[in-house]
């Protein structure tokens, strides 16, 4: 009898414990049960997101981002990929504030650093520097926030970062021929400012009339530019192949600016062609010695200006000119002091001439805007013949007056 009640009391613990284990898988199985989850996401490096997800079988699922739900139904178990959000771009100017900006920056500008002068116009979007248009374009470097104003251009050699609103310049080498750094960029030259208006230095003071004329390309091609004195910074760097020195006269050529690196010195000699190794590379100029023979007119120099009354644009020019820099772009000029200026009509010395001697506040209707070459002189020098025809005209201007 003991042995039948222990035997039924096994059983029963048996099947309580079947019972039990029946029930838990029976829970698992069922999909109408119900659990309750709740997951967080890792920190996102942009912005962190604590994000709670309620799954639900058989329901909905609630997912919730930083205070957002959003309700998702499903018959399983859901799930939901958080994905960082994008790290927001720096917002640039918009059109209507770049239009802005460029109407504000219309006519003609100077960059200056120390002596040298860049002088440029600009409108549209654009500048012209002596003849060549270029476009600016808005910043893209940090250093620069096109939000504050920053465009840049490429012109001789340089980059320049212009900002339009303050009126600040940085210019870096393109080449390498500056080291310093500014801000984690290479090649740093240094900082200037933009100007209004055409700011042109002070000429060099004349070594006894000497001159040296730059070219552009070999055998005296492309642009000239003429120096005298001492000059710091050419105004086409590391842009020239030709080269003429007058007799009597001396130039030595750098490498660097301020007369800085290599040196090559040439004396009284056209040279059609610098060498591979100077070819582009010039950046500063001594010129010395004095002129010797022709009309130089030692150490006189005239000043042409490009509107009447002295104004506009205004060119210095010593000794014999074959060619203006400004071509038929000549109202009024100044010499004296015991020099005189003979202008004339064509380049090369050739058609009509006039002789000055003091200043002259309008040429007059004939020569206005028709000069294209000059000789500046001593006023002790004969004064040139004129030709038939311009006799002719000179005595029909008596005849109306």
């Amino acid at each position: 009898m003991a042995n039948m009640k222990l035997l039924i009391v096994l059983a029963a613990a048996f099947l309580f414990v079947n019972c039990i284990k029946a029930e838990e898988k029976e829970e698992k199985s069922d999909p109408m049960t119900i659990t309750r989850k709740v997951y967080y996401s890792k920190p996102v490096v942009t912005h962190q997101v604590v994000t709670h997800h309620q799954v639900i079988h058989g329901g909905s699922t609630q997912v919730i981002h930083g205070g957002t739900v959003t309700h998702h139904v499903s018959g399983g178990s859901s799930h939901h990929v958080v994905k960082p959000k994008p790290k927001p771009k720096p917002a640039g100017p918009s059109v209507t504030v770049i239009n802005v900006w460029f109407r504000k920056f219309v006519g003609w500008w100077t960059i200056m650093f120390g002596n040298f002068r860049l002088i440029f116009s600009a409108g549209g979007g654009f500048i012209t520097i002596n003849g060549h248009r270029i476009r600016l374009v808005i910043s893209n470097r940090a250093q620069f926030p096109a939000m504050s104003g920053w465009f840049y251009f490429t012109y001789g050699g340089y980059l320049y970062f212009i900002n339009i609103i303050r009126f600040q310049v940085y210019r870096f080498s393109v080449n390498g021929s500056c080291r310093s750094n500014f801000k984690g960029l290479p090649r740093y030259c240094g900082i200037g400012r933009v100007v209004r208006g055409q700011q042109r230095p002070a000429p060099a003071r004349p070594s006894g009339g000497c001159y040296v004329d730059f070219y552009q390309h070999i055998n005296y091609g492309g642009v000239r530019n003429r120096y005298s004195g001492a000059v710091r910074l050419v105004s086409r760097n590391d842009d020239m192949s030709s080269l003429k020195v007058p007799r009597g006269c001396c130039a030595t050529i750098y490498e660097h600016g301020n007369w800085q690196g290599r040196s090559q010195r040439y004396c009284s000699r056209d040279v059609r062609f610098v060498g591979g190794w100077w070819n582009d590379k010039v950046s500063s100029v001594r010129v010395s010695g004095n002129l010797a023979g022709g009309h130089s007119g030692g150490s006189c120099r005239a000043e042409i200006f490009q509107h009447a009354n002295f104004g506009g644009v205004r060119e210095f020019y010593s000794g014999d000119v074959r060619q203006v820099r400004r071509n038929d772009d000549m109202s009024s000029l100044k010499v004296g002091g015991g020099c005189c200026v003979i202008i004339y009509e064509h380049g090369n010395f050739g058609g009509r001439s006039q002789r000055y001697c003091s200043p002259v506040k309008f040429v007059g209707g004939w020569w206005n805007d028709k000069m294209s070459s000059l000789k500046v002189v001593r006023g002790d020098e004969p004064e040139e013949e004129l030709d038939e025809e311009e006799e002719e005209v000179e005595d029909e201007k008596e005849e109306e007056k």
